[in-house]
């Protein structure tokens, strides 16, 4: 009877431990500032001289953003050249390699050769590693934007500020 006793004491532990170490697990989501900063390299894959509508792929990215460190892109696009509208969708990879799937919509900035982004977080499918579950997005100024029909390459350089939830 002791016995049986002492190994029921065990199994009740055992599972208390178990629920202890389940709610101590749980990731608590914290809201947090989020800039960014850095250039975008990108090949022009397609152009319709009659729309005004480049597609592009993002082929490269230097530049660093808060909880990520150094990051890369990978996406494509399309962006009006007449209206300075347009849309593009993609995966950031922060340094450790967690990854965070956007979209974003492009419309034109205040000055030539400028334009704004707003980026937002795929919330069917947020990301990876620590960003699986994350919400957020950011706004960025994008500005020296090149567009060059000889190499068909496209370039910018952004700056942004959001919040982000992981």
């Amino acid at each position: 009877m002791r016995k049986r006793m002492r190994n029921t004491m065990v199994a009740i532990l055992a599972i208390g431990v178990l629920c202890l170490t389940a709610a101590a697990g749980a990731k608590k989501q914290v809201s947090k500032d989020f800039t960014i900063r850095g250039s975008v390299f990108c090949e022009i894959t397609g152009f319709d001289e009659t729309t005004g509508w480049l597609d592009f792929d993002i082929v490269g990215a230097d530049g660093v953003a808060t909880h990520t460190g150094r990051y890369a892109l990978e996406g494509s696009g399309r962006l009006n050249l007449y209206t300075g509208y347009g849309y593009d969708d993609g995966t950031f990879i922060a340094a450790n390699g967690d990854k965070i799937f956007w979209h974003g919509d492009i419309s034109p900035g205040s000055q030539p050769l400028t334009a704004t982004l707003a980026v937002t977080g795929n919330p069917d499918n947020p990301g990876t590693g620590r960003f699986a579950e994350s919400e957020g997005g950011f706004i960025a100024d994008l500005f020296d934007i090149e567009v060059d029909f000889a190499n068909l390459t496209m370039s910018f350089s952004l700056t942004g500020r959001g919040e982000i939830t992981y």
